[in-house]
């Protein structure tokens, strides 16, 4: 039953992948392919899907966990449900969930041998390096330091720690589902990240989403909110925003009273502002992104009477 809702739930925009290339999915006709090797593997090409939303599997963190972790409010508030499909042998290089908690199910008799990496300084930079060169990580990942191991069954889940780096190879294929959120805990660790693959690409706001996430819980909880507006704060000039992103920001550091401990001034002070109703895009168009940083305008000066050509 789980794989027909599965299978249904696959569209054009599914993510197809080839031989562990996580990058550059191929939207093709492989569909049926990977399909196939879930009954005959090909050890020398594997082709697996990824991030299919399908509302009849969900994966939800036990409440024994929660509290372990002290996990109040997570964003989203009902974090949405993931599934990959991998036959057997497929390997997914190294990666990292943007600085979020990671909680995996597996189903089908799925079988997962985990590598899992810690986020530690040296990590972090192999990792910004290969941000820039993703091809890299054939060679860089053997430098990841304190590797250890873990092994996944269809009667166990697997929980990752947020900014933890993990690569997996499937020992027997079936379906992943997995469940990714943010919450106050997250905040350095997301800003590590943000910080990581910001500086290898151009920045967008879809690039910022889970670090804005991370803001914002940390602003939603009394204990981590002088946290959150320090690190708005040095992030400001850096970041893009939409409108939403701006709006949601504002609404918090509206309320804010800290004050930041670099800047001296209150959160209500850093509040990016809203574009105005006269702004807002037309259905059906794409709202501009922004940066919270204004430039000044160019003024175009007129050349001095000395260096004019004479006519």
């Amino acid at each position: 039953m789980a794989m027909s809702s599965l299978i249904i739930s696959i569209n054009r925009k599914t993510e197809i992948h080839c031989s562990g290339d996580t990058n550059d999915p191929c939207h093709s006709d492989n569909l049926s392919e990977c399909i196939s090797q879930l009954q005959e593997p090909d050890l020398a090409c594997q082709f697996y899907i990824t991030n299919v939303h399908c509302e009849n599997i969900n994966v939800q963190m036990p409440e024994i966990l929660k509290a372990e972790l002290g996990i109040h409010v997570t964003r989203p508030a009902q974090p949405q449900t993931m599934t990959d499909l991998t036959p057997k042998w497929t390997r997914v290089r190294a990666q990292i969930a943007h600085g979020k908690h990671v909680l995996t199910a597996l189903m089908g008799g799925c079988v997962k041998l985990w590598e899992l990496w810690p986020p530690t300084d040296l990590n972090m930079r192999i990792y910004e390096r290969c941000c820039a060169s993703p091809a890299s990580w054939a060679t860089e990942e053997g430098s990841l330091e304190h590797c250890c191991y873990a092994l996944t069954t269809d009667d166990k889940a697997i929980y990752l720690p947020p900014g933890w780096i993990y690569a997996t190879t499937t020992l027997a294929g079936g379906t992943a589902t997995n469940s990714k959120f943010i919450t106050a805990s997250c905040l350095q660790i997301a800003q590590k990240v943000w910080s990581a693959e910001s500086s290898t690409s151009k920045k967008t706001s879809g690039q910022s989403q889970s670090f804005v996430d991370a803001i914002l819980a940390a602003l939603d909880e009394e204990a981590t909110k002088d946290e959150g507006l320090v690190v708005f704060c040095q992030a400001t000039n850096d970041l893009v925003l939409n409108e939403a992103q701006k709006t949601e920001l504002a609404q918090r550091l509206g309320t804010c009273e800290s004050v930041g401990q670099n800047c001296g001034r209150t959160g209500v002070d850093h509040a990016p502002e809203a574009a105005g109703p006269q702004q807002h895009p037309a259905p059906g168009f794409q709202a501009e992104e922004a940066v919270v940083k204004t430039e000044e305008p160019e003024i175009e000066r007129e050349e001095p009477a000395s260096k004019r050509r004479r006519l």
